[in-house]
């Protein structure tokens, strides 16, 4: 997945904040925003193709370093990304 990032043209990256979640929903907070995401993801994938992109969804990244490159609060974590790009 490292040398497709690489060659995207762009990523959508799908974050969720587990305090709100739990919040929000109880103890399924996470479980509910992970089913939000999937489905925000095949919006994505929808839209890409409508504009002529390719979409390609990435699930196993390395956390960390991708929530300190997008400076992403504490509690936030990243859970899923597109990447988009032509062929």
């Amino acid at each position: 997945s490292q040398e497709l990032l690489e060659r995207a043209a762009a990523a959508v990256v799908f974050s969720l904040d587990e305090q709100t979640l739990a919040s929000t929903f109880g103890r399924r907070g996470f479980r509910v925003g992970l089913l939000a995401t999937g489905m925000l993801g095949e919006v994505v994938y929808l839209a890409a193709g409508e504009v002529g992109l390719r979409a390609c969804g990435v699930g196993a990244f390395a956390d960390n370093e991708l929530s300190a490159l997008l400076e992403l609060p504490e509690g936030t974590s990243p859970v899923y990304l597109v990447a988009l790009g032509k062929e």
